[in-house]
């Protein structure tokens, strides 16, 4: 009896003694939880600080890589330097930048000038730098006659323009804008197709010093630079303006960027058809999914060409920025499709 009574009254008392227990651990448990959390944000917390000092400290050293000085403190972009450490396509990246090298080029270096205060049009596009190297790997394609005649419409810098007369052999290349524009596009083909002119200092950006031009060509490669397998020009020229076409036709039509809001897509696309014949091809580049100028651009075009594609850039494009695309267009129609 006794020993019935007392393991009667063990037993009653463990019980409450298990649930303490069971709810002592549980508090263990979650205060165990709690600990581990906090732990790992705060792991968390030190790894994003981590990775933002990598970053700034990878950042300083690509502006230190990418950016060169001249002796009057223009700034000048190594565009090849620029590629390998971009982390994300942004035009305006360099838009402080006067010059842009953007390495060799067929047989030389390409130096480009930007100004910044002629707005869009004074500055380099990666469309152009795209379009320029897709055209040139794939030269087969358009180059039809031993000595093709070329147009950019919408030149800007002039830089697509350039890199083709750089690589292409018998190139004969027109870059064109509009009169604000001219000047800039001459000071570029002076600074890559004429040396002479450059140490003579006969154009207003001729003004550097041996050092800036060791700078920006090499002491081993500033005359080699200039040699050019093709021809390039700079003319003014007016979309829907009938007296600056008079250098046409032309054997291929090209231009980057050029399909904006800020221009009239219809005057675009019929220049291109003034400007051409029955066997010219049509390349254009632009950035971006297609906004209402370009779907009424590519429209019209359907109304004056045969055919009309829009391709990727080739994979020997360095510059390999995922929204720019190629409009191609041949078959030009005589007469206007209603």
């Amino acid at each position: 009896m006794e020993a019935s009574l007392d393991t009667g009254r063990s037993d009653g008392e463990n019980e409450p003694l298990g649930i303490a227990d069971e709810l002592m651990a549980r508090g263990d448990h979650l205060r165990m939880l709690r600990q581990l959390e906090k732990t790992d944000e705060e792991e968390r917390e030190r790894l994003k600080e981590e990775e933002e000092s990598r970053t700034m400290k990878n950042e300083e050293e690509s502006d230190f890589d990418c950016i060169a000085s001249l002796s009057n403190g223009q700034r000048v972009l190594r565009y090849e330097s620029y590629l390998r450490h971009q982390r994300y396509y942004d035009d305006l990246k360099h838009i402080d930048c006067t010059f842009i090298d953007y390495g060799v080029i067929g047989n030389g270096r390409l130096i480009i000038e930007q100004e910044k205060k002629l707005g869009k049009g004074g500055l380099c596009w990666d469309a152009a730098f795209i379009l320029g190297e897709h055209m040139i790997d794939c030269k087969h394609e358009w180059m039809t006659e031993p000595s093709s005649k070329m147009v950019e419409l919408g030149s800007g810098t002039g830089l697509c323009g350039a890199m083709i007369a750089r690589a292409v052999p018998k190139s004969r290349v027109e870059i064109t804008d509009l009169p604000e524009l001219k000047d800039l596009m001459e000071r570029n083909i002076a600074l890559n197709f004429d040396y002479n002119s450059i140490v003579s200092k006969t154009q207003n950006t001729s003004s550097f010093s041996d050092e800036d031009l060791n700078l920006l060509f090499g002491a081993e490669d500033k005359n080699k630079s200039k040699s050019a397998v093709g021809c390039i020009s700079a003319s003014i020229l007016r979309w829907g303006c009938d007296e600056d076409y008079g250098n046409g036709p032309y054997d291929v039509i090209f231009g980057a960027d050029v399909v904006a809001s800020l221009y009239d897509p219809v005057a675009l696309a019929r220049t291109i058809h003034s400007l051409c014949h029955e066997k010219s091809s049509i390349y254009i580049s632009y950035k971006g999914r297609l906004t209402g100028p370009h779907k009424i651009f590519e429209k019209e075009l359907h109304q004056l060409f045969d055919t009309i594609s829009r391709i990727k850039p080739c994979n020997a494009c360095r510059n390999k920025n995922p929204e720019v695309w190629i409009l191609k267009a041949t078959g030009r129609i005589s007469q206007r499709n209603p």
